[in-house]
């Protein structure tokens, strides 16, 4: 795990403790910072009363999917026998975990660039143990940091957005595979086969602000989301701008036609327009988090309906 006798030999031991200390107060010293940023990194429960009505609905829909309920009635003696699924909880759980660490990407990223824009623009208001000559050393290195940070932000949260997919999968079609369609995908699929049902859903807050964002192009916007999602992992970093020549477009356009202004949206942003597109993602979700579960309890009670109504024909 580390070379101690390296350690010692080269007289470094200061560095480990400078890492230790760093490792070890870090997280904790962000979270604490994090309140006097501006913007904050949304919360996925801004207060304690919605935490809890968001809390109760996650739990209902748990336990009309199969969940287990939080209290039994038994007669005296016996013994709980029924086999529960948490499927629902668990992916509701981890939606919820990883919103914790799409944030921490966020506020990481944040941070980089306050440092950034401090050695940049007034170096000398900070006591520096290097020479102003080194600055731009400096910036370099943490404008890459600010990169780094930014694109793994940026992939967690359209990461979210799969988890959606997968819970909505479910509850609508009874489907649990993990790697199947995402959540634009699931959610055509949900307007195409139950809106039907139930013209009057589409008129809901819940389901207006999803089809909002899911449908959006621009840099607010789900779709562009993933499309800088899917550079990301597959084909570009963040960090330098890629303006393609003339001939590049036109290739391009030949079988991408998308309109030029946003194809650029999803190249290299200044430092300032990337910080705002991830803090917006981040607040987007906390936003429409509850809309996610009212959707899903409304296409639970759907489905229940319709059931009971074969049900009945049946007989």
């Amino acid at each position: 795990m580390i070379n101690f006798e390296k350690l010692k030999e080269e007289n470094a031991e200061w560095l480990f403790d400078l890492v230790f200390d760093r490792t070890l107060k870090e997280s904790l010293l962000l979270h604490n910072f994090s309140q006097y940023l501006d913007p904050q990194p949304a919360d996925l429960f801004d207060t304690e009363d919605r935490k809890t009505e968001i809390n109760k609905k996650a739990k209902l829909l748990s336990v009309r999917l199969g969940g287990a309920p939080d209290h039994f009635i038994v007669k005296k003696g016996a013994r709980i026998t029924d086999k529960f699924d948490d499927f629902v909880w668990s992916t509701i759980d981890e939606m919820v975990a990883l919103f914790g660490r799409s944030r921490n990407m966020v506020l990481r990223a944040h941070c980089t660039y306050m440092t950034r824009w401090i050695l940049e623009n007034a170096p000398k208001t900070i006591e520096k143990p290097f020479s102003d000559e080194k600055v731009p050393a400096f910036v370099a290195i943490v404008t890459e940091d600010f990169w780094q940070y930014t694109e793994d932000a940026l992939i967690r949260l359209a990461s979210l957005w799969d988890r959606v997919g997968q819970l909505l999968d479910y509850v609508f079609f009874n489907i649990r595979q993990y790697e199947r369609d995402g959540f634009p995908a699931v959610f055509d699929r949900i307007k195409a086969n139950f809106i039907l049902i139930d013209p009057l859903v589409e008129n809901t807050s819940f389901w207006s602000g999803l089809k909002s964002y899911c449908n959006s192009e621009q840099t607010n916007g789900f779709k562009w989301l993933l499309r800088r999602r899917n550079l990301l992992v597959h084909s570009m970093h963040l960090g330098a701008k890629h303006e393609p020549n003339k001939e590049e477009k036109e290739i391009r356009y030949y079988y991408n036609h998308l309109e030029e202004a946003i194809r650029k949206k999803l190249y290299t942003m200044s430092c300032e327009d990337e910080l705002e597109a991830i803090h917006w993602h981040l607040r987007a979700f906390a936003a429409l988090f509850e809309s996610i579960l009212d959707l899903s309890l409304w296409g639970a009670g759907v489905i229940h309906e319709l059931r009971r109504e074969k049900d009945i024909l049946v007989r």
